[in-house]
């Protein structure tokens, strides 16, 4: 009998271990680095719109590309093969 309760509770403490993912897991911890690289952007946006100069007219072409690559790497986080 004491037996069966040592298998019982060795049972529920694999269970208890086992590292659990559902649909519900966030983006950034389905797909890492999409989500660096969504921060990274981020940041790299607001120093640009902050800045005193325009780095050489690159600027405005560089803010227009973030935005774009910005929401390629959104897509990509709502895609369901990145869960």
């Amino acid at each position: 009998m004491l037996k069966k309760y040592f298998l019982a509770a060795a049972l529920v403490g694999i269970v208890a271990l086992t590292p659990f993912r559902s649909s519900a897991t966030p983006a950034f911890d389905r797909c890492p680095r999409i989500h660096e690289a969504i921060h990274a952007l981020d940041v790299a946006r607001e120093e640009l719109q902050r800045a005193d100069h325009d780095f050489c007219g690159q600027r405005v072409a560089a803010l227009r590309d973030i935005d774009a690559a910005l929401a390629r790497l959104h897509n990509a986080e709502r895609c369901d093969r990145c869960r």
